[in-house]
């Protein structure tokens, strides 16, 4: 069993002096030879696709994702350049470029704390324009410097260039109701380049509209728009339509808007395209009053009529030539006059793109892109390097590997893959797991891994990536004998399992909880292989905590002790033992406690809002999360050790946190783009 650091996360950052846990020993360990400073970083995954787009020229594409703005090569998906966003006011050395041009370009550092959450490319291809939360920032693609920064615009949410590269249309949140249902409203904009003067399109737009097109002569804006919505309405929730088509002209501020030509008025623009010759748009729509029917209409720009419409679902629309690439549930669909053909992608698609000539289209399937052959569908190249989500980091015993459960977006819902990765980021091995598992633990030897499955715990064999499945639901909780041969799990029942690896037999051991408060579906567990043998915690949500361990001669449940009844515990926290078993730590609603087993009786208390304890694989130290600031104490002496400020904000409960690797030199962060960071911890 991995014993790691306790690892809580504070209200206050700021040193408090905290009462020593009475520990029975006192060993060396790896925190007390050094003083720990986070002085390298391996990102894991370049986080989940928040917008794509193609370069007019067709040679590159812009991928924003949460760890910032990312640059391919339109033929390989091969790197080209990244501009990374920051987290947490700390700058991750932001504009390194994977495949820097000659001279290499300066760094680039743009504000603190955003992250782009839209894109679109210059008609020359040679800058990009990015929306942040914080405005819209223009990046020199070839040098690596900001052309242009807009402040003060809050959540961009769609920036679009016009082909003459001389204005830029930018959708923000504008305003957000006071009213109960909290309403959202966008404001549309005209930015001219080159004197920076913003003229507004439209205020108020309810809702976000999806996006803005320019028409091929640069003069007019397409865009989502909204029908009147009045503050009774907004009270009530009640929205007859609330999506039009509009196009602005640029020349004299007046506006159109493309009616519904449903008669019960629910009609809802989500999608707008412009033909190549500016005489036609298309729209994605979904009307009825439960949004029953999705509708692709073409309609005339001059006479603002209906030419035809088609009933397809539709995420998304692009026309190249004569072509609409309209992207269904079904695949991507390609209309041409009377003439429609179609292209399957595999694992589905979220955004297209094509080039110019209609011979290649770009697919973002949310963790992976595509690059397919017009018409004949053929794959040409794929990126798989970015993931939605990342779940339940696990070190290897030797702290030289760590295993992540992946969830992706392209792959079958009922599964999920598990990476392992070196120090370097780099996969060494990888295998599919079934979905809605509740982590997973290594064996001391390194060779096996323990997954819990939602209706199995899944034995996986590393050499050759064999899985043996045992069949048994809501398992939450994995332990491994120190001597490899029996693997424990405890359920939501509060049951707990021995399994012998090498006989398949197993024992179980079951706990009375007729007298704890609440069903077991309510119950925190906790299960740790100690020094002392295998003990685990029950306890029940604002009640008692209880410990127990088996009796190997008679296969009965032995209760060790009884914690008394403590303040409301949430679900997810961890109590954790120190490696001997003697002394747990407890998460307990604002205090921390800290409690005896041999004596039964709480030792000590103190004020924390702990999430999660982490201690080092001996129990000789344990670090502190206070508000942005890790804070290394050691447990015997009552040292301090260290105070720093962390460089990320790791997402926190049962998915996430910080992870110390068992010798306590590495440390592993989940964040909230969807990918996880390491830190090696070296000398000051």
């Amino acid at each position: 069993m991995v014993y790691r650091l306790l690892f809580a996360l504070f209200a206050i950052a700021q040193a408090v002096i905290l009462p020593t846990p009475p520990l029975s020993y006192a060993q060396e360990s790896a925190c007390l030879t050094h003083v720990p400073n986070f002085d390298t970083t391996v990102r894991i995954g370049r986080g989940s696709i928040d917008d794509m787009a193609l370069s007019p020229d067709g040679t590159q594409v812009g991928v924003a994702t949460g760890t910032g703005l990312w640059v391919y090569d339109a033929a390989t998906w091969g790197d080209i350049a990244q501009f990374k966003a920051s987290v947490s006011g700390v700058p991750l050395s932001d504009g390194v470029w994977v495949t820097p041009p000659a001279p290499i370009p300066p760094e680039i550092s743009p504000p603190d704390g955003y992250v782009p959450t839209t894109l679109a490319w210059s008609p020359d291809s040679k800058q990009i324009a990015a929306g942040y939360y914080d405005g819209v920032r223009i990046w020199e693609v070839g040098t690596g410097q900001v052309a242009l920064i807009l402040p003060n615009l809050r959540q961009v949410t769609h920036v679009a260039w016009s082909p003459d590269g001389a204005r830029l249309a930018i959708i923000h949140l504008g305003n957000v109701s006071p009213y109960p249902d909290a309403t959202t409203y966008y404001d549309i904009y005209s930015l001219e380049i080159a004197s920076q003067t913003l003229t507004p399109v439209a205020v108020g737009v309810i809702r976000n509209p999806d996006e803005a097109v320019w028409s091929p002569d640069g003069t007019r804006l397409l865009y989502v728009s909204s029908y009147g919505y009045t503050p009774a309405e907004e009270i009530m929730d009640y929205v007859p339509a609330i999506g039009a088509a509009t196009i602005w002209d640029s020349s004299d501020g007046t506006s159109r808007t493309f009616t519904s030509t449903n008669p019960s008025g629910y009609f809802n623009v989500r999608q707008v395209a412009w033909s190549p010759d500016g005489s036609t748009i298309a729209i994605g729509a979904i009307e009825g009053e439960n949004n029953s029917r999705s509708l692709v209409q073409w309609w005339d720009v001059a006479s603002l009529g209906l030419l035809r419409q088609n009933e397809e679902a539709v995420k998304d629309l692009q026309w190249a030539g004569e072509t609409l690439f309209i992207q269904a549930d079904s695949g991507v669909l390609l209309v041409n006059g009377d003439s429609t053909s179609s292209l399957s992608i595999s694992g589905g698609a979220q955004q297209i793109a094509v080039n110019a000539d209609a011979t290649r289209l770009f697919v973002n399937s949310g963790s992976q892109m595509q690059t397919l052959e017009i018409p004949s569908g053929q794959i040409l190249a794929t990126r798989a390097a970015h993931t939605s989500l990342y779940f339940f980091p696990a070190w290897s015993q030797d702290g030289q590997l760590v295993a992540l459960s992946e969830l992706s977006l392209d792959r079958d819902s009922v599964l999920r893959q598990v990476f392992i990765y070196d120090l370097q980021g780099q996969v060494v091995n990888s295998f599919d797991i079934n979905y809605g598992h509740n982590g997973m633990v290594w064996s001391p030897d390194n060779a096996m891994l323990a997954v819990a499955e939602y209706d199995a715990v899944a034995l996986v064999t590393l050499a050759d990536n064999g899985i043996t499945r045992l069949a048994v639901e809501d398992v939450n909780g994995l332990a491994w004998s120190p001597d490899n041969r029996q693997l424990a799990y405890i359920t939501d029942a509060g049951d707990v399992t021995v399994y012998t690896i090498q006989t398949g037999e197993s024992q179980t051991f079951a706990a009375l909880l007729d007298d704890l408060a609440g069903t077991a579906t309510y119950l925190n567990t906790r299960l740790q292989w100690t020094e002392h043998g295998l003990h685990w915690i029950l306890s029940a949500r604002g009640s008692i905590f209880r410990v127990y361990g088996p009796e190997w001669e008679t296969g009965e449940t032995v209760q060790l002790a009884e914690i008394g009844h403590l303040k409301a515990i949430s679900l997810g926290t961890a109590p954790e033992f120190t490696a001997d078993g003697n002394v747990i730590f407890i998460p307990n609603g604002g205090d921390m406690t800290v409690f005896d087993v041999t004596a039964n009786a709480i030792s000590a208390t103190y004020p924390t809002t702990a999430e999660e304890v982490r201690w080092s694989s001996d129990g000789a130290c344990y670090a502190l999360m206070l508000n942005g600031f890790l804070w290394l104490n050691h447990t015997v002496t009552g040292e301090e050790l260290n105070l720093m400020a962390l460089p990320v904000s790791p997402v926190w409960g049962l998915y996430g946190g910080a992870h110390w690797s068992p010798t306590g030199m590495h440390v592993i962060f989940l964040l909230d783009d969807g990918t996880a960071m390491i830190w090696g911890v070296g000398q000051d």
